[in-house]
C-alpha cells in the first residue's frame, strides 16, 4: 500500500514543512511510494508559500540518508573503541593481580632476607658472647691457678713452722728460727698483697648490652617508595622525593650557630638533601649543605640574628618541594674563648688555662691568641682583667684578621688593628705605624676593654672602664677575630657575653651622659691611695627625676648598679631636694638640699684621714660620710638617662674646716 501526501515544500526560511498526512497502512518504517506525475492536492489554489523551494521525496531521503549513515558510521567507531578500552581494563586488572603477587613476592624475598641478615647477625653476637665467656673463665681459671698454688706454699710453710715449733732443741731451732721468722713475714706481706687485696681480674657480668635502637628506628622507616609512572617495558624510576619534614624540638641556637634537624619524606626514595639559609635579615637563600645526613649544624653566623632554614630533597629523577621554614635566632651577644689552633697550635708557646678564657706566654717574644669567633657586623664588647703584670712589657689589644702574623706584636702587620699599653701610657698601632698617645696606663688587676662596633665600623678601648682617648680606628669592613699580643710577664683573662657599654664620653673625656635607664658607672682615669684630692662634677642637663650618685670606687666595682649598691664603692645620691650616703646598699643619714641643671657636686676624698666628704655647690653636704678608706680608690659616678655632667680636676681641696 502507498502513503498518500500532500507535500514537501522547502526555503530558504525553512528546511522542511510538512501538511497534512493521511494515516498510513503501514507501519512508518515501511517503504514509501509515490507516483511522480502526482501532484499534491491543491496545488493550482494554493498560495501559501509561492516562495518556496519544492524539492523531490527521493533526493530528500537518500540525503537523510547518507547523514544517518555518517553517525552511525561515527557511533560504531566510538562503540568498538570503547570495547577495546573494556577489554583493555579487564587486562590491566589482570595485570594489577599478577603485578601485586609478583610484588607481594619480591617484598616477602627482601624481607626474608632481612630476616637471614639478623639470623647471621645474631649468631655473630652470641659467638662473640661465647668467646667473652670463654676468656673470661680461662683467666678467672688461671687466677684461681695461682691463688691455689699460693695458698699450697703457704700452707707447707705453716706446716713445717708448726713442726719446728715442737722441736726441743734450742740450739737446732735458732738455726733456722731466724729464717723462719722472716719467711713467715715476707708470705705475710706478700699474702696481704697479692691475696687479701686481690680482686677478680675480671667480672662475671658481661659488660655489654645491645644497641638495638638503630635498627629498630630502621624498622620503624622501612616503606615503599613512589615510583614514576612508566610505560610497559620502559625502566621504573623513582619519582621525585615529597618535602622533608623539619623536627623543632631537635632544632636549636646557641651562640652564632644553628642547627637544623629534619625527617625522611614518606613513601619517597632521597638520594641527598639541600639545606638552605638566608642571610639573617629575610634576604635571599644560599645553599650550605648538601648531603645525605638528616641533621647539620652551621657554624659562623651573625649574632642577634633571625635564620630561616629550608631543606629539599633530591635522586635521579629531581629535586623535591621545600619544607616549611623555620626560624632560628642566634645569641644577642657573643660568648667566646681564646681558639688554640686558630692561634697556632702547639707550637705557639701560648699557655691557656680555665677552659682557654686565660691566657700566657713563656718567651719573650710576643705571641698574638685569636678569638674562637669572628664578627663582620653588629656591635660587640669584650674585656680583659690583667692577672699578672710583673714585667716591663707593652701587651696589645683589639682585633684582627684570620691571616694575622701571630708572631709579632698585634698592629705590626696590615692584618691587625691594636692598642698597645704599658704601666703609664698606651699608643693605637696599625701596620706598625703607631700613634695618638693616651696616658693612663695599666698593673695587676686593671681592665682593658675593646669596643667593636661594626654598625659604625670602629673600634675603641676602654680602661679600667673610662674609654682610652677618642675612637682609635675608622672604617672597619670584613671579619674581624678578637684578638691580643703578650710575652713573658704577662697573664690575662678573657670575659665575654658582656653588654656594650652604653654611655657617651666627649669634651675629651670629661662629659658624660647615658642613654638607657638603667645606672650605669663612670670611672676616673687615675686612682688614689694617698694624699687629699678633690674634684666637682657640674650638673649640665638635669631633667629626669632621677638620683645620680658621686664617690669613689674599687677597680672591680659593678658598673651596672647604682654606685654605692655594692662593698666595692662609697657615694653620695641625690635628687632635687635630699640626698643619702650609700654603701654596700645601705643608704644613710638623709640631708635636705638637691640639686639642678648649673648645680655643682664636690667630692673630697682625704686620704690621710682616710676620709670621704660631699660638697653641693660649694656647701658641706652632711658631715664626714664615710671613714676608714684603705687602699686604692678611682673617682666615680653613676648615672641614667636625663643627665649629663662634667668632670673639673685639678682643684685644690677646700681650705675650710666645715667637718
Amino acid at each position: 500500500m502507498g502513503l498518500e501526501l500532500d507535500g514537501i515544500v522547502r526555503d530558504k526560511h525553512h528546511s522542511s514543512v510538512s501538511h497534512t498526512v493521511h494515516t498510513p497502512t503501514k507501519p512508518p518504517w515501511g517503504r514509501f511510494r509515490t507516483s511522480d506525475n502526482a501532484k499534491p492536492r491543491g496545488h493550482k489554489n494554493d498560495q501559501r508559500h509561492p516562495q518556496h523551494e519544492v524539492q523531490p521525496i527521493s533526493t530528500t531521503c537518500k540525503a537523510q540518508k547518507t547523514e544517518l549513515s555518517h553517525n552511525l558510521q561515527q557511533l560504531s567507531e566510538k562503540a568498538r573503541s570503547t570495547t577495546e578500552f573494556i577489554q583493555r581494563l579487564k587486562g590491566m586488572s589482570d595485570k594489577v593481580t599478577e603485578s601485586c603477587i609478583e610484588f607481594e613476592r619480591l617484598v616477602t624475598a627482601q624481607c626474608e632476607a632481612l630476616i637471614q641478615a639478623i639470623h647471621d647477625r645474631r649468631e655473630y653476637l652470641l659467638e662473640a658472647i661465647r668467646m667473652d665467656k670463654e676468656t673470661k673463665i680461662r683467666i678467672l681459671k688461671d687466677q684461681q691457678s695461682n691463688c691455689t698454688g699460693k695458698l699450697q706454699q703457704t700452707t707447707g710453710l705453716i706446716q713445717f713452722c708448726i713442726e719446728a715449733l715442737k722441736e726441743t732443741d734450742s740450739a737446732a731451732f735458732l738455726q733456722v728460727g731466724s729464717m723462719l721468722i722472716n719467711r713467715v713475714t715476707n708470705t705475710d706481706m706478700t699474702w696481704h698483697q697479692e691475696v687479701t687485696n686481690a680482686a677478680p681480674r675480671v667480672s662475671p657480668i658481661v659488660d655489654l648490652t645491645l644497641d638495638d635502637a638503630s635498627v629498630l628506628r630502621s624498622i620503624d622507616n622501612l616503606n615503599f617508595i613512589q615510583m614514576k609512572p612508566a610505560k610497559d617495558g620502559d625502566e621504573r624510576l623513582p619519582a621525585a622525593p615529597q618535602p622533608p619534614a623539619i623536627i623543632p624540638e631537635d632544632c636549636s641556637a646557641e651562640n652564632n650557630s644553628v642547627t637544623v634537624a629534619w625527617q625522611a619524606p614518606n613513601h619517597s626514595f632521597v638520594e641527598g638533601y639541600v639545606l638552605e639559609l638566608d642571610d639573617g635579615s629575610g634576604g635571599e637563600f644560599r645553599e650550605v649543605y648538601c648531603g645525605k645526613e638528616t641533621i647539620c649544624t652551621v657554624d659562623g653566623l651573625h649574632f642577634n640574628s633571625m635564620y630561616n632554614a629550608r631543606v629539599k630533597a633530591f635522586n635521579s629523577a629531581g629535586e623535591g618541594e621545600y619544607s616549611e621554614l623555620i626560624g632560628l635566632q642566634t645569641a644577642e651577644v657573643a660568648w667566646f674563648t681564646f681558639d688554640p689552633v686558630l692561634s697556632g697550635g702547639p707550637g705557639s708557646g701560648l699557655i691557656f688555662s680555665n677552659n682557654n678564657s686565660t691566657v700566657s706566654v713563656e718567651g719573650w717574644e710576643h705571641r698574638v691568641a685569636l678569638g674562637s669567633v669572628g664578627f663582620s657586623r653588629g656591635i660587640h664588647y669584650w674585656e680583659f682583667t690583667i692577672d699578672n703584670y710583673t714585667a716591663d712589657t707593652d701587651p696589645a689589644f683589639g682585633v684582627a684578621r684570620i691571616d694575622v702574623n701571630r708572631n709579632k706584636m698585634l698592629g705590626k702587620d696590615e692584618k691587625s688593628f691594636a692598642m698597645y699599653i704599658d704601666r703609664q701610657r698606651s699608643w693605637f698601632q696599625h701596620n706598625s705605624v703607631h700613634e695618638r698617645r693616651v696616658e693612663g696606663g695599666i698593673s695587676t688587676g686593671s681592665t682593658i676593654g675593646v669596643l667593636l662596633n661594626l654598625e659604625r665600623h670602629t673600634l675603641s678601648f676602654l680602661v679600667n672602664g673610662m674609654p682610652q682617648g677618642s675612637i682609635a680606628f675608622r672604617d672597619l669592613y670584613g671579619v674581624f677575630y678578637p684578638a691580643v699580643s703578650i710575652n713573658r710577664g704577662v697573664t690575662l683573662t678573657l670575659h665575654t657575653a658582656l653588654d656594650a657599654p652604653q654611655m657617651d664620653y666627649f669634651n675629651n673625656n670629661s662629659t658624660v651622659s647615658v642613654e638607657g635607664w638603667e645606672h650605669r658607672v663612670a670611672l676616673g682615669s687615675v686612682g688614689f691611695s694617698r694624699g687629699i684630692h678633690y674634684w666637682e662634677f657640674t650638673i649640665d642637663n638635669y631633667t629626669a627625676d632621677t638620683d645620680p650618685a658621686f664617690g669613689v670606687a674599687r677597680i672591680d666595682v659593678n658598673r651596672n648598679k647604682m654606685l654605692g649598691k655594692d662593698e666595692k664603692s662609697f657615694a653620695m645620691y641625690i635628687d632635687r631636694q635630699r640626698s643619702w650616703f650609700q654603701h654596700n646598699s645601705v643608704h644613710e643619714r638623709r640631708v635636705e638640699g638637691g640639686i639642678s641643671t648649673g648645680s655643682t657636686i664636690g667630692v673630697l676624698l682625704n686620704l690621710e684621714r682616710h676620709t670621704l666628704s660631699f660638697l653641693v655647690n660649694g656647701m658641706p653636704q652632711g658631715s664626714i660620710a664615710f671613714r676608714d678608706l684603705y687602699g686604692v680608690f678611682y673617682p666615680a659616678v653613676s648615672i641614667n638617662r636625663g643627665v649629663t655632667l662634667t668632670l673639673h680636676t685639678a682643684l685644690d681641696a677646700p681650705q675650710m674646716d666645715y667637718f
